[in-house]
């Protein structure tokens, strides 16, 4: 009879669990982005709501700022780098959520002279992976794909001493691919009148950090263009090098903190 109770109790449970009003799930508060100031700052946006007492921001699952109803914007420049925002409409059910964490990998690359059967070159997609190029396999067209090289200004031989990084230049193609010695979780401004980032410039691999702008051939910042940051993590005066790298799939964005 206590077993029947039971069960009967349990039942009667459910079914007032069934009926109770939960609430409706936090909806999107249709949380969006624009990058400005030529990729140094991200201006986050979104929708008002009814209801809501004050905005919840957070950066990176930690809480920032709160800001009033009124407030539908807020921008982190350079010095408020993050990977993950998060804003919450507090007393209106809403929420949004935007992830700017760049994609993280490494490869090895080597000195053409090497070995005829080795990646001296490699490129980015969209998302980040990469590409090896043997420029000994391929000699017609695989500059049309390659973004960075690496190559020393010794021919028929290996001098590790003069390892450059190089962008592609050949049939009168534009420079692709600028390169800047750097070491923060930004790239320096790609100002022509900034000379961290030099045209034609093909740094010697002496420094442990490279800021790389891909695709900037008119050698003008713009929204389709990306940026990468390579560390060297090993290398071997034999003639090959391992960079691990942080690739920011945001177009135009500079930021790509590890």
């Amino acid at each position: 009879m206590r077993i029947l109770k039971g069960v009967a109790l349990g039942i009667l449970g459910l079914i007032w669990l069934s009926g109770m009003d939960c609430g409706a799930r936090p909806q999107d508060i249709n949380l969006r982005y624009m990058v400005k100031d030529m990729g140094g700052s991200v201006d986050l946006m979104w929708d008002s709501a009814e209801g809501v007492i004050d905005f919840l921001l957070y950066k990176d699952d930690s809480l920032l700022d709160t800001l009033p109803p009124e407030s539908l914007h807020y921008i982190f420049d350079s010095t408020m780098i993050g990977k993950r925002f998060r804003v919450v409409a507090e007393g209106a059910r809403l929420e949004g959520s935007i992830d700017l964490t760049p994609y993280v990998d490494s490869f090895t690359i080597y000195e053409p002279d090497y070995s005829d059967t080795t990646p001296s070159g490699v490129s980015f997609d969209a998302s980040g992976h990469y590409t090896l190029y043997n420029l000994h396999a391929d000699t017609s067209s695989w500059w049309w794909g390659v973004q960075i090289i690496i190559m020393d200004t010794l021919p028929g031989a290996v001098d590790f001493s003069s390892l450059r990084l190089l962008s592609p230049s050949i049939f009168a193609m534009p420079f692709v691919t600028a390169f800047a010695v750097n070491t923060q979780d930004y790239a320096p401004t790609p100002d022509k009148d900034d000379t961290l980032f030099a045209y034609s410039y093909s740094p010697f691999v002496t420094a442990p950090e490279y800021a790389a702008w891909l695709r900037a051939g008119s050698y003008e910042w713009n929204r389709s263009c990306n940026f990468v940051r390579l560390t060297a993590v090993n290398a071997d005066p034999a003639g090959w090098i391992s960079i691990k790298y942080a690739y920011q799939a945001a177009g135009g964005l500079r930021w790509f903190p590890y």
